[in-house]
């Protein structure tokens, strides 16, 4: 019975330590995903800032492309604080599975989004092939 009573607690400790793991991989996987689509992002304005033509762009078209790609960045950014923030908060107890995983389900809507804009202003949809349309994690009981 004392076994039990104490092997009880360190079971869900587990399960909560095993959950949060899980979201910071998905996190890790979304941000390698926005760190990505930036580095293309930036080949892709530096070439195009240098020869719009080239793109069949004009230097007023890339800029207007480039401000929206920063702040479609700066959202994903926020997107994916608040889920490494909410990890934390899980982990010492302060945050709930559900609210975790909105803020998971937050940051790997919006990472997507940047790709998908990226690969439409650069014209480069094979950006979009291993892009899934939606991702969940998975629930460890």
């Amino acid at each position: 019975m004392k076994r039990t009573i104490l092997t009880l607690p360190l079971l869900i400790v587990l399960g909560c330590a095993t959950f949060s793991q899980n979201a910071r991989k998905t996190i890790y996987g979304a941000d390698q995903l926005a760190d990505a689509a930036m580095k293309g992002w930036a080949v892709y304005y530096h070439d195009a800032t240098n020869n719009p033509a080239k793109y069949h762009e004009t230097l007023v078209d890339v800029e207007g492309q480039h401000i929206q790609v920063n702040l479609t960045s700066k959202s994903v950014g926020a997107s994916l604080s608040t889920a490494h923030t909410m990890i934390d908060a899980y982990q010492a107890g302060l945050a709930t599975k559900s609210q975790l995983q909105s803020a998971v389900d937050a940051a790997l809507q919006s990472a997507p989004q940047l790709v998908r804009m990226v690969a439409e202003f650069t014209g480069n949809t094979n950006l979009l092939a291993n892009i899934p349309k939606t991702a969940k994690l998975k629930h460890v009981k």
